[in-house]
């Protein structure tokens, strides 16, 4: 596997994000990071396919329309 090094400035709230899911997941940031890149470029492809992006509760209830700006 190739690895490809970067440095990203993250601002104050993701940064907060990414701090909380390490504790919650107990991954690490780099896999983090890796895993919401392929999440962000497979929706991508999805709604630029015309397709939306909805949230469905477990609990049932109002589904919620995604939008990405």
């Amino acid at each position: 596997m190739t690895v490809e090094r970067i440095t990203v400035g993250l601002h104050t709230h993701p940064a907060g994000e990414l701090a909380r899911l390490v504790t919650a997941t107990g991954m690490t940031k780099a896999d983090l990071v890796n895993r919401a890149i392929v999440l962000y470029a497979r929706v991508h492809t999805r709604v630029e396919a015309g397709d939306d992006l909805v949230l469905r509760p477990a609990a049932g209830g109002e589904v919620e329309r995604v939008w990405l700006l």
